[in-house]
């Protein structure tokens, strides 16, 4: 056999295996159930769609491998309105509310889900914003880091450049303790609470889950974990959710933003549109 030959043959084999793979695979992909249709209908704006599958029974709060809902995918499909620090687009709108009003109205639990962005957010946005808590809930604290300062720095500073009016951690903490709240209950107040005590329109709890050095590839990089919750004071409903899990970053930007006390902690996993007054 020559060396051309040979070559020919290797390439040929090469090919057949890999069509064998690709052939093997899709027959071995499960077929896409009504609950994972009913997922796709809501990242994708189809309303219709969600509505027949929820009629035949899909499963509205099961979640997908990556732990998100049909909620979740309704709640992510978002457009930017807004360009800003380090051309990074980071403030976003609904752009199917009815997809998520649909889904809440069919019985979708907006706090078990992982993402949540209620159109009233969008609609009608809160005059006066209280950041009532900042929590650290990592198992292994430590690292130096001061949460309370530089998580509520890290927050405030997205509100601040969103143009909201708000009421910074340390503005929380006197108000409540001149209100009469205990110690406990000043630093984890109820939000409908703090609510009444503070006069706000909405209030706004920042947990920090994890937060560590990991290594990514060759690189070492680091990784945070934070979940951010917006309540509605007039209602008690949620405005915006989102507990997606952990975010990595090569090169210790998150470290890096976090111990300086910028926004950046919150990068695009807090997708705060600019405030806008409501036109009469």
């Amino acid at each position: 056999m020559t060396s051309q030959r040979a070559f020919a043959m290797l390439v040929l084999l090469i090919m057949t295996t890999t069509v064998c793979w690709t052939v093997c695979a899709a027959k071995t992909k499960p077929p896409m159930t009504d609950t994972d249709r009913l997922r796709a209908a809501a990242g994708s704006c189809d309303v219709s769609q969600m509505k027949s599958l929820l009629a035949a029974g899909a499963d509205i709060n099961a979640a997908d491998d990556k732990g998100l809902d049909a909620l979740s995918y309704a709640s992510r499909n978002v457009y930017p309105v807004a360009t800003v620090r380090w051309n990074i687009a980071k403030q976003f709108r609904l752009k199917c509310p009815e997809s998520v009003t649909t889904l809440t109205q069919a019985g979708a639990n907006p706090r078990t889900a992982k993402i949540y962005h209620n159109p009233k957010l969008d609609q009608n946005p809160p005059r006066l914003v209280a950041i009532i808590s900042v929590q650290d809930a990592r198992e292994t604290k430590g690292g130096g880091l001061s949460v309370d300062e530089k998580l509520a720095a890290a927050v405030e500073d997205a509100f601040r450049g969103r143009r909201y009016s708000f009421l910074t951690l340390n503005d929380v903490r006197q108000k409540l303790r001149t209100a009469g709240f205990s110690e406990s209950e000043t630093v984890n107040p109820d939000p409908l609470k703090a609510c009444k005590a503070l006069g706000a329109d909405a209030v706004f709890q920042t947990t920090l889950k994890d937060f560590r050095k990991k290594n990514i590839g060759i690189e070492e990089g680091t990784a945070t974990n934070v979940e951010f919750n917006f309540t509605d004071c007039e209602t008690g409903e949620l405005l915006f959710r989102n507990n997606t899990g952990e975010i990595t970053e090569a090169r210790g930007f998150l470290i890096k933003h976090f111990i300086s006390g910028f926004e950046m902690v919150c990068g695009s996993e807090m997708e705060i549109p600019d405030y806008e007054k409501k036109k009469n």
